[in-house]
């Protein structure tokens, strides 16, 4: 996948980039992909896709829409069967102590769950929906 090997610039596009290019970069850039992935029924990348819109949701002070996304990533990945790889896991790992240290344990696991029981249809539209508020 011509995705694979880029899970490390999203870990500095979260660190270094000015919360409101990262606002418009969500609107843009994260959100073609996401379509495109979307209308080819490509199941892994609107997973991908999705994770890396919920870090850029904490960036931009959206806790709980991206504990929501990790929640339906999560589920999403355990149907098909698509482990997480290592280095995917850490930028997730990060998002999720980030979520847990805004919100608490509570309304993070609230959320989360909120996630798990989202179709694709309904995470890619949160995300979208997300993107415009």
């Amino acid at each position: 996948s011509f995705l694979e090997g880029k899970t490390p610039f999203l870990s500095w596009f979260i660190t270094f980039v000015p919360a409101n290019y990262k606002k418009n970069a969500c609107e843009g850039i994260s959100f073609v992909i996401l379509i495109s992935f979307q209308k080819n029924e490509n199941t892994t990348g609107v997973i991908f896709t999705l994770e890396g819109v919920a870090g850029l949701y904490v960036a931009i002070e959206k806790p709980e829409k991206a504990a929501r996304l990790i929640g339906w990533a999560d589920a999403a990945r355990k149907r098909i069967d698509d482990s997480r790889p290592f280095v995917e896991q850490a930028d997730v790992d990060k998002i999720i102590a980030v979520c847990l240290d805004k919100m608490g344990e509570v309304a993070f696991s609230d959320a989360y769950d909120e996630g798990q029981e989202m179709t694709l249809d309904e995470a890619v539209d949160l995300a979208l929906k997300t993107a415009i508020e």
